[in-house]
């Protein structure tokens, strides 16, 4: 209050002075007598009517006084009534109700209300004018100061004081001394590099150091006496500002703040980064006056720490990539490559090494020699592949077999040797009994025609005697020999004594009695060569069993088309199958697909057939010999039901969701392969809809939309090898002005095939595919090269706007290709304006923030389309730190009739504001609604109102003709004709 009081003194002076002057002005006469004017007014209104009243009576005009004294009363406001009285005292002529308005006036004296004015004639006096006035408006006097002069010097007393104050209030801070800032500091903040601002304590800018004002691309003047939250001011985070900027932290609580990320966008449209640190300036008494805001450019140094994080990560996934190239050699140096065992001279490396590591302890160590029987007559009947294929099955059996820490090995040829280091006799025996009665079992599913493969087995054991792990290996092939020369299927022990341990003549009764088993395995008919590897191996093994139930399916129904029965072909699959195994593993999820095998198979009949897919979460089911429909829904039913029960597995509790998509013969299907594929169209489209029943049958409507979309695809594509693309621009202005601020390119197509199909559903279908990076890339070339040449021919388009797919924003290398495009323009990038649309997943928004930031930090604007139709919309704003929201076209429909539309486009106009946003509202169609967004201070519009969009050429034309010359958007309608 102190520093009002000099303020409030001064101004009650002047207030006082001014008042005296007019009084005296007054008493000098100098000021008009309002009362005594309007006295005048009325003694010349009594002359003028007795001059003519007294010419009449000389022309002895009676109706000319009658018609005198009725113009006088009705052209007179204040005049009541008009009469004429003659010599003897008689109302002769009168006008208005005079007898009463009119009141005797004593010895004939006049008053303010009632005025006498003697008629003269030639004979003398002929009568009395008698005029009837109201009373005056200007006769109160107090203090013998007339009213009207004391309500004029009341008027000057209250606005004279309110505008002196002012105006010495305002002129008193100006002329502070303590608020100048002397020419010696500001040179010394001048020679500083960091840039300096120096605030009054209303957060106005008293100074500017050259280094700001550089960055600033300003003088330094113009900014002196701004507020410093007028600049556009943003979190380099992209966080809101909740608590306010760094200075009214100083400011307010009177605390300093350091190390506050901001970013600033100059007049020009660069970007930088600042670190903001404010410090309080108190006066004598401790009390806040201003603040010292100094900000340090972090613009080089955080590209420089982006590009250095951006090598890191390449240096990091070379050296992965690297490792991995080790690891794939190291595995083929020390591997059969194939076998997939371990090769002879790693092999002897580590056996070496676990011999003495036996002896030493007192462990006993064998080896055994495997052998296929027989192998050069399976190459000479069968082929090289053949027998490649036999050592595959064996070596795959032998290391599945093999217990810990036991390892195989390719000796050579059809040789393997297995080291069994701390082991015993009775452990080696069990396993070359396992593995010769294995291979006895399944080696008829190697060879074709089911001919059955057999191993012999030569074992060596070394317990303490003295011996070298080539003697021992040797000693072992010594006993192969032998075994092989005794028949197949042997084991012999190096001392040439057959080991007892097993019934050879069982094996091989087991033997004929599964060659006379009556189908094939699936396994048979697998194109395996003696270069694939296990994944090759399992796909192939996949399609093979997958190849085999096509063929019991189609047997199925060539006996159920003759019985006139119903075949229905299920696609099982387990929801959410890719987060399972990410969750549980490949090993429990394995587990878990067994187990519902095993729920799903008790519900099925004898006849049924169950195929498990793979590794992908899905089965397919034949239910063959059905009567009717209702037969088909009960069992789907049953099969789900089952499903649904819990699932107890090592790490937890599960609870599968399963969909099935149905194809019912012959209705959707005449072969196995076809109901197969149509199986799993209605598989897919029920795991989309998510049917309550949980599962769909199909039909012929379910293939239309993915037709559809191939036909889309392919338009696309040849759109994109033919040229077929074009843009068009639609210009977007200023709300207020009228001026073009810039122009928006929408894609455009003449391709045969995509015609009559909408442009959202295009870039829609391109989303979907793998075509909307090309389509992005196409766009953004395209749009760059016309602003290029409007640049070059001197037409002054202030910014294009660029729409890019949400989901390209998490494409690393799709953002590099942009940002690289960005820095090689030959115009300003801050002409260019990138549109995203808020579709993209939550999930992507980490890695696509700091890439908008990036194309931001080279003075690219980021506007957010559509926006309020996400879901996220305020997450956006937060996380992606546009420059524009685009209000969606929605909102502004009936914004003058639907109150609920205008207070949303009013309330996101103000958020955008306070958020130092622009905002533009798409749509605009009419007068009203322009109106409408211009009350709540929308920045930018765009629509039909203004401009359809317009071909290139006839936008380049437009260009030319109404902005460059006119400056503001007009007469556009002869150009929408024309295009």
């Amino acid at each position: 209050m102190n520093r009002f009081k000099p303020t409030l003194f001064i101004s009650f002076g002047l207030v006082s002075l001014t008042l005296a002057l007019t009084l005296t002005a007054y008493l000098f006469g100098l000021l008009p007598d309002g009362h005594r004017a309007e006295l005048d007014s009325r003694a010349k209104v009594a002359e003028a009517l007795a001059v003519q009243l007294a010419s009449a009576a000389n022309q002895d005009n009676p109706l000319a006084m009658q018609e005198t004294m009725r113009s006088v009363v009705e052209r007179n406001d204040d005049v009541f009534s008009t009469a004429f009285r003659n010599a003897q005292g008689k109302i002769v002529f009168s006008h208005g109700d005079h007898e009463k308005h009119w009141m005797p006036v004593a010895e004939g004296r006049s008053t303010p209300t009632h005025v006498s004015v003697p008629l003269l004639g030639a004979d003398g006096k002929q009568g009395t004018i008698e005029i009837s006035f109201s009373p005056p408006t200007t006769g109160a006097h107090y203090f013998g100061i007339p009213g009207s002069l004391l309500t004029f010097l009341a008027f000057i007393m209250i606005c004279g004081f309110a505008g002196y104050f002012f105006i010495l209030r305002r002129s008193l801070k100006e002329l502070d001394p303590s608020r100048v800032i002397p020419e010696r500091v500001q040179k010394a903040f001048d020679t500083l590099s960091e840039g300096v601002l120096i605030l009054d304590e209303r957060e106005r800018i008293l100074l500017v150091n050259a280094s700001f004002a550089g960055m600033y691309d300003d003088e330094g003047e113009k900014l002196v006496g701004a507020k410093i939250n007028n600049l556009p001011w943003r979190m380099v985070d992209g966080r809101a500002i909740a608590g306010g900027y760094p200075w009214h932290t100083a400011l307010r609580e009177e605390r300093e703040t350091r190390e506050e990320a901001l970013s600033l966008r100059t007049p020009s449209g660069h970007i930088h980064n600042f670190n903001v640190n404010a410090t309080v300036i108190a006066n004598d008494k401790g009390k806040s006056i201003g603040a010292i805001v100094t900000m340090r450019d972090m613009t080089n140094e955080n590209y420089t720490r982006h590009e250095l994080a951006k090598a890191l990560k390449l240096l990091g996934e070379k050296e992965a990539e690297l490792s991995q190239q080790t690891r794939e050699l190291t595995y083929l140096n020390t591997h059969d490559a194939l076998s997939g065992c371990l090769n002879r001279r790693t092999f002897f490396t580590k056996f070496v090494e676990d011999m003495e590591r036996a002896r030493e302890s007192g462990d006993g160590t064998v080896v055994l020699m495997v052998g296929i029987d027989d192998f050069s007559t399976i190459n000479d009947r069968f082929g090289p592949a053949t027998g490649d294929k036999a050592i595959i099955e064996v070596a795959k059996t032998l290391r599945s077999m093999a217990f810990d820490p036991a390892y195989v090995a390719r000796y050579g040829g059809d040789e393997f040797c297995i080291a069994l280091p701390q082991s015993d006799t009775t452990r080696a025996a069990a396993l070359a009994e396992a593995l010769r009665s294995t291979v006895s079992r399944q080696g008829r599913n190697f060879l074709p025609a089911g001919e059955a493969i057999t191993i012999s087995i030569g074992v060596a054991i070394l317990e303490q005697e003295k011996c070298t792990a080539h003697e021992l290996v040797h000693r072992a092939s010594h006993a192969l020999n032998a075994a092989r020369s005794e028949g197949t299927s042997q084991i012999k022990n190096w001392d040439g004594l057959s080991l007892q341990l097993g019934n050879k003549a069982s094996d091989d009764k087991r033997m004929r009695e599964t060659s006379n088993a009556s189908a094939p395995s699936a396994e048979l008919a697998l194109p395996i060569t003696s270069r694939m590897s296990e994944d090759e191996m399992i796909q192939a093994a996949a399609a093979a069993a997958e190849s085999e139930f096509t063929s019991t399916v189609d047997s199925a129904l060539e006996e159920s088309a003759r019985n006139k029965k119903i075949v229905a072909l299920l696609h099982l699959r387990i929801d959410s199958w890719d987060y399972l195994l990410e969750a549980l593993g490949e090993p429990l999820c394995e587990l878990l697909m067994r187990t519902l095998k095993r729920q799903i198979e008790a519900t099925l009949r004898d006849q049924d057939k169950l195929l498990i897919v793979g590794n992908t979460g899905d089965m397919l089911i034949a239910l063959t010999d059905l009567n009717q429909m209702d037969d088909v829904h009960w069992m789907i039913t049953r099969m789900l039901d089952s499903t649904r029960k819990a699932v107890d597995l090592s790490e937890g509790v599960v609870y599968p969701t399963c969909m099935i998509g149905a194809a019912i013969f012959p209705e959707s299907g005449q072969t196995g392969e076809i109901l197969i594929r149509n199986a799993g169209i209605a598989m897919r489209r029920a795991c989309r809809d998510k049917p309550l029943s949980g599962y769909l049958v199909y039909e012929d409507g379910l293939v239309q939309g993915s037709k559809a979309r191939l036909e889309i695809e392919t338009g696309i594509r040849e759109a994109l090898e033919n040229n077929e693309f074009d843009l068009s621009f639609q210009p977007v202005v200023c709300a207020k002005t009228g001026a073009l601020t810039a122009a928006e390119a929408l894609l455009r197509c003449e391709n045969s095939r995509l015609k009559s199909v909408r442009m959202d559903h295009i870039i829609n279908t391109a989303e979907q595919s793998s075509l909307i990076a090309e389509v992005d890339m196409w766009v953004i070339r395209t749009a760059l090269a016309h602003m290029q040449k409007w640049c070059a021919a001197g037409l002054q388009l202030p910014k294009v706007s660029i729409n890019i797919s949400a989901k390209q924003l998490s494409n690393v290398t799709f953002m590099d290709q942009v940002y690289d495009l960005m820095q090689a323009l030959p115009f300003a990038p801050s002409r260019v304006q990138l549109e995203v649309t808020e579709t993209a997943r939550m999930a992507d928004v980490e890695i696509a923030a700091p890439q908008l930031k990036r194309l931001q930090n080279l003075g690219v604007h980021i506007a957010l389309d559509d926006f309020g139709t996400g879901q996220a919309s305020l997450t956006y704003l937060q996380r992606l730190h546009p420059d524009v929201i685009k209000i969606d076209r929605s909102f502004i429909t009936g914004v003058n009739t639907n109150h609920a539309n205008a207070t949303m486009v009013s309330a996101m106009t103000v958020m955008a504001h306070c958020l130092g946003l622009k905002v533009v509202v798409e749509g605009v169609e009419d007068e009203e609604q322009l109106t409408f967004l211009r009350e709540t201070r929308c920045d930018e519009i765009q629509g039909y109102y203004i401009s359809k969009p317009l071909p290139a050429k006839v936008f380049t034309e437009w260009l030319g003709v109404f902005v460059s010359k006119n400056g503001a958007v007009e007469h556009v309608t002869a150009f929408e004709d024309a295009a």
